[in-house]
């Protein structure tokens, strides 16, 4: 009986040291009320805290990009990362490298012109937690046209998330 415990214990144990670490989280939603069930991932790519809140940067998949999706998304992720503690605004993105072009980015008019377009284009939203709001594109500007981007920002791009 005893061996029976400590194999017991041995495999939990084993198990419980192989869990994935990564900052991607599957979070499953019902979009609607039939039986289809979705699962949205998100990861965190950088989160920072003070003492009252943190703001965060998160990743969605590149196929999950009309409002109701992202809207979906950032209420899956406040409800798994803002209730231990208060979130005050998460920044949306939709492709890695434009949020490492942002984080790298540079003044110098050349670069502006090569990579600000791209950066705009895949900052998806932001949410602002205080006031309850979500702003799709919102990068997509006159500072996004003057230096080459053409796309133009959805009619309704600011609402609640509800």
């Amino acid at each position: 009986m005893k061996f029976f415990l400590v194999v017991l214990l041995g495999t939990f144990l084993l198990d419980c040291g192989n869990k994935s670490t990564s900052t991607e989280t599957p979070t499953t939603s019902f979009l609607d009320t039939t039986t289809i069930q979705t699962k949205t991932y998100y990861t965190v790519l950088e989160s920072t805290q003070t003492r009252n809140f943190k703001n965060y940067e998160i990743l969605i998949d590149s196929n999950s990009i009309s409002a109701d999706d992202i809207r979906q998304s950032v209420k899956m992720f406040v409800v798994a990362e803002c209730t231990s503690m208060p979130c005050n605004g998460i920044g949306i993105w939709d492709n890695q490298k434009a949020y490492s072009l942002y984080k790298a980015k540079s003044y110098n008019p050349a670069w502006r012109k090569e990579n600000w377009p791209f950066i705009c284009e895949h900052y998806v939203a932001d949410y602002n937690v205080t006031v309850n709001e979500l702003n799709l594109f919102p990068f997509v500007d006159s500072e996004y046209r003057r230096w080459g981007g053409t796309k133009a920002r959805p009619k309704e791009h600011s609402f609640e998330l509800q």
